[in-house]
C-alpha cells in the first residue's frame, strides 16, 4: 500500500530532524523576537507531544493491519484516533478508504477530496496521494445517490430534517448527495412533525421527494399560542424645542424695546442739553448747537424703529407661544378640551392695542 511507505517516510523524515535537533543542542541559537516568541510558543501548544505522537504511530500500524484484515469499521476507529492526534493526506486518505468501504460514500468523497487538496499542497511529500486519490474519487462519485426535495408553498415556520438533521432551505430543488439505502425526510413545524416520507436509493439512483405546506396565516396560532395583542403607541413626548422659536422671537423682541429705551433715554438727555442754550423757548438757541440737534432727532428717529421693531416681535414671540402650545385632550374621550389661545394686535389712533382670548 502506498499509504503506508508515505507515513514511514514522514516519520523517517521526523526522527531524522529530531536527531539534527540532538547534534546542534550545544549550539546556541538566536535570540527571537518577541512576536516570533509568541508564534513559536501558539506552535508548540498545539503540536503533538512526544507522547502523543508514539501513541499515534502504534494506532496506525494497527489501523493498517485491521484494513489489510478488511476490518473496515475496526480500521477506521484507529485511524480516526490518529488523525485526531496529527492529519496528513496520507491519514485521511486510509480513513476516506474505509469509509468507502463500509457504504458511507458522502464520508469518503469529502475525505478523498480534502486528501488531494492537502497532498497538492505538500507537494512532492505527498505525491503519491495525489497522484492515487483522484482514481478512489471518482469510483466514489458514481456509487453516491442523490435526493432532491420539491416543496410547494413558502417555508416560513416550517423546516424540513433529512435523517434527524435540520436540512437548509437553499438545498431545495437541488440534488443532495446522500449514502443508498433508506432515508427519512419531515416536515417539522413548531417542535412537532407535520409531514414525513421515507425513500429508499440505490447506488446511483436519483430521487425526488415532495412536499406541500400549507402554514395557517397567522403563525402564532400555529405554534399553538394565543395572539398576543400590540401594545398602544406610546403618548407623544412633550416637546421642549417646539416653543423654541416663540421664546427666541420674544427675547429678540425685549432686547430691541430695552435698546429703544436706551437711545430714548440719549435722546433726552441731548434736549435737555440744548434747552440750557436757549435763553427764548425754543426759538433763541445757539446756532452752533445745530449739530446737537442734529444728533437728537437721530436718536429720535433711532428709537423709534427700536420700539417698533421690539413691539411687533414680542407680540410674535406671544403669539407663537400659544399657537405652538400642544393641544390638551380629555383622558375620557381623546378629544381636545382646550381650545388654543388666540392672540392679534390691532392699530389704534395711538399707536397699536394687543388683545387676545385665552
Amino acid at each position: 500500500m502506498f499509504g503506508r511507505h508515505s507515513i514511514g517516510a514522514v516519520t523517517c523524515a521526523a526522527c531524522v530532524c529530531v536527531a539534527a535537533q540532538s547534534a546542534h543542542a550545544d549550539t546556541p541559537a538566536p535570540k527571537p523576537s518577541t512576536a516570533q516568541a509568541a508564534e513559536d510558543s501558539t506552535k508548540a501548544a498545539e503540536a503533538p507531544t512526544p507522547e502523543e505522537l508514539a501513541a499515534a504511530r502504534e494506532l496506525w500500524m494497527s489501523g493498517l493491519e485491521l484494513e489489510k484484515a478488511k476490518d473496515w469499521s475496526g480500521a477506521l476507529d484507529k485511524l480516526t484516533k490518529v488523525g485526531q492526534v496529527r492529519m496528513t493526506p496520507q491519514v485521511r486518505y486510509h480513513i476516506a478508504f474505509c469509509s468507502e468501504h463500509l457504504g458511507k460514500y458522502v464520508d469518503a468523497l469529502n475525505g478523498y477530496q480534502l486528501a488531494i487538496q492537502e497532498a497538492r499542497a505538500l507537494g512532492d511529500k505527498a505525491r503519491d496521494v495525489a497522484e492515487n486519490t483522484p482514481a478512489r474519487l471518482e469510483a466514489v462519485r458514481s456509487r453516491i445517490a442523490k435526493l432532491r426535495l420539491h416543496v410547494e408553498g413558502k417555508l416560513r415556520a416550517s423546516t424540513l430534517s433529512l435523517d434527524g438533521k435540520k436540512l437548509s432551505r437553499a438545498l431545495v430543488d437541488h440534488d443532495i448527495p446522500v449514502d443508498p439505502g433508506a432515508h427519512k425526510v419531515e416536515v417539522r413545524r413548531a417542535g412537532a412533525v407535520v409531514d414525513a416520507k421515507t425513500v429508499t436509493l440505490a447506488e446511483g439512483a436519483t430521487a425526488e421527494v415532495s412536499f406541500t405546506i400549507n402554514e395557517p396565516i397567522d403563525l402564532d396560532e400555529a405554534d399553538g399560542e394565543a395572539p398576543v395583542e400590540a401594545p398602544p403607541p406610546p403618548a407623544p413626548a412633550p416637546s421642549g424645542t417646539s416653543r423654541l422659536s416663540a421664546y427666541v422671537t420674544g427675547g429678540a423682541g425685549l432686547a430691541l424695546l430695552a435698546g429703544g429705551g436706551v437711545v430714548w433715554a440719549l435722546r433726552e438727555a441731548t434736549i435737555a442739553n440744548i434747552r440750557l442754550t436757549c435763553t427764548n423757548g425754543d426759538g433763541g438757541c445757539d446756532p452752533n448747537v445745530e449739530p446737537t440737534e442734529e444728533l437728537g432727532r437721530a436718536y429720535t428717529n433711532v428709537g423709534r424703529v427700536l420700539f417698533a421693531a421690539g413691539g411687533a416681535a414680542v407680540v410674535t414671540g406671544v403669539t407663537l407661544f400659544f399657537v405652538l402650545a400642544p393641544d390638551e385632550t380629555d383622558a375620557t374621550t381623546g378629544k381636545p378640551s382646550v381650545a388654543k389661545a388666540a392672540v392679534g394686535i390691532a392699530p389704534t389712533p395711538g399707536g397699536a392695542v394687543l388683545y387676545g382670548a385665552f
